[in-house]
């Protein structure tokens, strides 16, 4: 029975080796498909036009009582990188992408963003300080019960990082919930 318990357990170790491998293989492949998309004009450009903005009396409290048909969050939701975003999204792999200023305050996204402001979450404040991409730790998705992980990478201008993309990426799916 030993013999049986100790088979059992080496089977969910290399289980869980081979799961975490895979899983920081396709972070890998998600930060080379943001950095390329962080290059892309309409991206740079915008963050360069938000940055040059003085900023707005905006907060995340009022940004979340805004409608998503609203003109600000249109704004973020309607121009040439959101459409870029939109385009990168259509992976299914991730959830959701978002194109932030060096102040850490959204310009670009496929839907409304959660946050107006979201410079304090580690990985965005790492990638904007360290010029490098950063992830959060692996977490359980409350709604669809799917194993995912935020990544940010810095939006790069003469070596210097004037703003930040980042995505939520699915690692493993959920069994069907009920």
């Amino acid at each position: 029975m030993r013999f049986l318990a100790a088979v059992f357990a080496l089977f969910l170790c290399v289980l869980n080796a081979a799961a975490e491998e895979n899983s920081r293989e396709r972070v890998g492949i998600y930060e080379a498909k943001l950095v390329e998309l962080a290059k892309k004009e309409a991206i740079i450009d915008a963050i360069k036009r938000a940055n040059d903005e003085p900023p707005a009396e905006m907060d995340n409290e009022k940004w979340a009582s805004l409608a998503d048909t609203d003109e600000i969050v249109r704004a973020a939701t309607q121009n040439e990188a959101a459409k870029l975003i939109r385009q990168f999204e259509a992976d299914k792999g991730v959830k959701k992408v978002y194109l932030r200023n060096s102040r850490g305050v959204i310009i670009a996204g496929s839907a409304k963003a959660p946050l107006y402001n979201d410079a304090k979450h580690k990985h965005i404040a790492a990638a904007l300080a360290d010029f490098a991409p950063r992830s959060l730790p692996v977490k359980t998705d409350p709604l669809s019960g799917a194993k995912t992980i935020w990544i940010a990478v810095p939006v790069m201008e003469n070596s210097k990082a004037i703003g930040v993309l980042h995505t939520e990426i699915i690692l493993q799916a959920s069994e069907a919930r009920p």
